[in-house]
């Protein structure tokens, strides 16, 4: 059993990678035959598959799955959906769960010698490949769940466990204090009243996973997530701060979201998102009402979404109608219907001029743009060049 975090996802790689490159082995082989890696190598980008036919003259006893790696599966199951819809029927969802774990690929190479990482990183990592094999029915997936509860309790295990006394109790001391305990004014859900058994895993969210389909339902339900999110003076301020711009009012275009790590900021872009995309299950929920006054959501107002964690520096996203999308400003024209517009920029890796991408915006409007993670995205790039 892996005993750190880091040792847990490379073992959960490994589990993953084998029976991915199997799945793709038995499916494609069956719809190409026995050539089918020459056919797939045609499918990679020129670089992947330059190093793939090195690999093929240094090892050539290796069978030919083996020279497939995580960062592969993402644009060989999105050229070859015939062979995939069966397990992954979801496009857009098995393409995000697909990109995220061959970016664990990387997070575990970053941290080869720098030491342990955060359970959090680990575990989104382990949950994305886990959903994979659960939705092919890979045998490979038990282990899987395993190590992601392992991890998800590595940081716990020398904690204290409650005792069958309720943690509201009002027989608890206050000890040196007359303030009572938060827990005593404010009595947690159930799933958090003992510390050594909270799931991290619900707490992994991302902007790019609900917006792809790939996350937990707390997370992807409008009605669910509205209902327990508590709107502070500034989210509300925020909320009217866009719906304002977005009906031609006064509120600021462009707002930058600066909290420290924990603070908000995914949960408010959700909120957002939530708030934008399902309106009438937003004006039903008392609290998104209030937040709102006298406000609402503009007739056939869209949301764009960037999430710099979802996007590969060095491998383009095929999208359901094949296009292949390599930038930021690519991936907001596609989410926008105009596609041809920014094609030809987005195949020279550069930003379109002002003047055509004002086209986009004003095609897309009314839509509220939210971006998150670009600094992941930035680095990302960087190292990729």
């Amino acid at each position: 059993m892996a005993q750190t975090n880091h040792a847990a996802l490379a073992e959960g790689l490994k589990l993953y990678t084998d029976a991915m490159r199997r799945l793709i082995k038995d499916l494609l082989s069956e719809q190409l035959g026995d050539n089918w890696l020459e056919r797939v190598l045609k499918d990679l980008s020129g670089a992947q598959s330059q190093s793939i036919r090195r690999s093929m003259k240094k090892e050539p006893d290796r069978a030919p799955e083996d020279y497939l790696d995580a960062h592969h599966f993402a644009t060989i199951v999105a050229k070859r959906p015939a062979a995939f819809e069966h397990l992954f029927p979801n496009y857009r969802q098995a393409q995000s769960l697909l990109t995220q774990a061959g970016e664990a690929r990387n997070t575990a190479s970053a941290h080869s010698r720098s030491g342990d990482i955060s359970a959090d990183d680990a575990g989104y990592a382990l949950y994305g490949m886990l959903q994979l094999l659960e939705r092919a029915q890979l045998t490979e997936a038990e282990s899987l769940r395993d190590l992601h509860s392992q991890v998800m309790m590595i940081e716990r295990v020398d904690a204290p466990r409650a005792n069958s006394e309720s943690p509201a109790s009002p027989s608890v001391s206050t000890l040196h204090s007359d303030l009572p305990f938060w827990w005593q004014v404010c009595e947690p859900r159930d799933g958090f009243t003992d510390p050594g058994r909270v799931d991290e895993g619900i707490f992994a969210a991302t902007l790019g996973g609900v917006f792809a389909g790939a996350a937990r339902d707390e997370y992807l339900s409008p009605e669910r997530f509205l209902s327990q999110t508590y709107f502070t003076e500034n989210l509300t301020l925020m909320l009217r701060d866009v719906l304002s711009r977005m009906n031609g009012g006064t509120g600021a275009a462009v707002t930058e979201v600066q909290t420290p790590f924990g603070g908000g900021k995914t949960h408010a872009l959700l909120t957002l998102y939530h708030i934008i995309n399902s309106p009438a299950v937003a004006q039903s929920i008392d609290s998104v009402g209030e937040a709102m006054g006298d406000l609402v959501v503009p007739d056939g107002a869209r949301v764009l979404v960037f999430d710099g964690q979802e996007v590969g520096a060095d491998t383009p996203v095929i999208k359901e109608d094949f296009a292949s999308v390599s930038t930021l400003w690519g991936e907001l024209g596609h989410q926008a219907d105009c596609w041809p517009l920014v094609q030809e920029s987005d195949g020279h890796g550069t930003a379109p001029g002002n003047e055509l991408f004002r086209q986009v915006l004003e095609a897309a409007s009314p839509c509220l743009i939210l971006l998150d993670e670009l600094v992941s995205y930035l680095v990302k790039l960087r190292f990729s060049n």
